[in-house]
C-alpha cells in the first residue's frame, strides 16, 4: 500500500484508478483514499468487488473524496 500511496501522491495525470477485485479491506482503502485526495487529476476511483469494504466506509470514502462535487 506504500508504494501506491507514495505513487498517487505524486502523480499528476492519472484521471482513474481502477482498484476493483484486488481484494482491499478498510483500512488499505482509507490510505488510498487519502493519497487520492492529494492527487488532483484523479476523477474517479473504482472499488466494486472488494469484499473487504464495509458500506460505512464507501460513505466515508465519498465524504473523503467529495463524491458528487463539481
Amino acid at each position: 500500500m506504500k508504494n501506491i500511496s507514495q505513487f498517487l501522491k505524486h502523480n499528476v495525470k492519472l484521471i482513474m484508478l481502477d482498484l476493483s477485485n484486488c481484494g482491499l479491506i478498510d483500512a488499505a482503502i482509507f490510505k488510498i483514499a487519502n493519497s487520492c485526495k492529494k492527487a488532483l487529476s484523479v476523477r474517479s476511483v473504482h472499488l466494486s468487488g472488494n469484499l473487504g469494504i464495509t458500506p460505512t466506509t464507501i460513505e466515508k470514502i465519498r465524504a473523503i473524496l467529495g463524491a458528487g462535487q463539481s
